[in-house]
């Protein structure tokens, strides 16, 4: 989605066509596919079984799916905002997202001492990425 919202985007301000709609459209079609990719993940977790017999795999599998479906629609929506805010040639919020996002981890890793925390963590990054590429999407539409 992304991907095609950064070739789409400038594409339509060529010719013309309102870039908002086509914006909310992206941005509407990445939520519903996170959803998607939630409710799969959600009634499929037998199927882990026919990856692995592992029991602390699975374990660790069923600890994080709560966590996933909070990163799946995060994640669909902030990497959504990015391609249509490349598309709309803006890519300075997205170098300042990535070097926060490392520094922060950087600083925290070292005390991580779970999986879970480092979920926890990814999780936060996500919402923090996806309020300022929101924040900056709001500003040019």
């Amino acid at each position: 989605m992304a991907s095609a919202a950064t070739v789409i985007i400038p594409y339509n301000k060529v010719l013309g066509v309102n870039t908002n709609v086509t914006a909310n459209r992206f941005l509407y079609w990445g939520v519903i596919g996170s959803f998607i990719q939630i409710s799969a993940l959600t009634f499929g977790k037998n199927l882990f079984g026919l990856l692995t017999s592992d029991a602390t795999v699975l374990n660790h599998i069923e600890k994080t799916l709560p966590i996933m479906g909070i990163i799946i629609p995060l994640n669909a929506v902030s990497t959504v905002l990015d391609g249509i805010l490349q598309g709309s040639n803006h890519y300075k919020i997205q170098f300042v997202n990535a070097i926060t996002s490392l520094a922060i981890i950087l600083a925290i890793s070292q005390y991580f001492t779970s999986l879970k925390q480092v979920w926890v963590s990814f999780t936060i990054l996500g919402a923090l990425r996806g309020i300022r590429c929101y924040k900056k999407f709001s500003e040019i539409n």
